[in-house]
């Protein structure tokens, strides 16, 4: 997903560029001593624009996991988040994607980082454009399914503690008001996203 967003960065930047270079040649031409000082101002300006796109803020990319269980039907994988971005919001189970990561290897990192399990079935589930302004935030965030692999892993435990006070299954028909959801969260079950329809047992 990021892609799409270096690659217009790096257009915008482009065309910045070759609009200075292009004022320029014009000022090149018209005068073989010297540049105008209106010219000298319109360049400055010009400058300064590419160099503001350089810097511009652009939205943030995360990755959410939900997790669900064969052993819990209808059930995801929720925590409480002791961050300072959405203190006290329940969430599912996610972070960054790192340089070179594909999406499936950063569900499964972040699970094993947060929770110490391991998933399997994983797949992509949605993406949402959070936005808030007021608190400073937007973020991209795509959200990945998969089922706990209870193969290889026990209950989920809290690994970050610092970051989340714990981990319990909750049933997605029955997760806290939108309010008291972390913004990704709240802008899926906004979408009518149900990880469990046309799933017979719920899992």
């Amino acid at each position: 997903m990021q892609c799409p967003i270096i690659a217009g960065f790096l257009v915008i930047l482009l065309v910045e560029l070759l609009n200075v270079l292009q004022l320029l040649c014009s000022c090149l031409i018209h005068s073989s001593t010297r540049i105008s000082g209106r010219s000298l101002v319109q360049v400055s300006k010009m400058a300064e624009t590419a160099v503001r796109n350089c810097s511009a803020k652009r939205p943030g990319v995360g990755l959410g996991v939900i997790v669900t269980d064969s052993l819990n039907p209808s059930c995801v994988l929720l925590g409480k988040r002791r961050g300072p971005v959405g203190k006290g919001t329940y969430q599912l189970p996610g972070g960054h994607i790192e340089f070179g990561e594909t999406w499936e290897e950063c569900a499964q990192r972040e699970l094993m980082e947060e929770a110490g399990v391991h998933l399997r079935n994983v797949h992509y589930a949605s993406v949402v454009n959070s936005i808030k302004l007021e608190e400073n935030y937007h973020y991209i965030t795509i959200f990945m399914q998969g089922e706990l692999d209870r193969d290889v892993s026990k209950e989920p435990m809290n690994m970050e503690p610092e970051k989340n006070e714990g981990w319990n299954w909750v049933r997605w028909d029955s997760l806290p008001p939108e309010d008291e959801l972390f913004l990704p969260l709240a802008c899926l079950r906004q979408q009518g996203y149900d990880p469990f329809k046309g799933l017979s047992n719920g899992t």
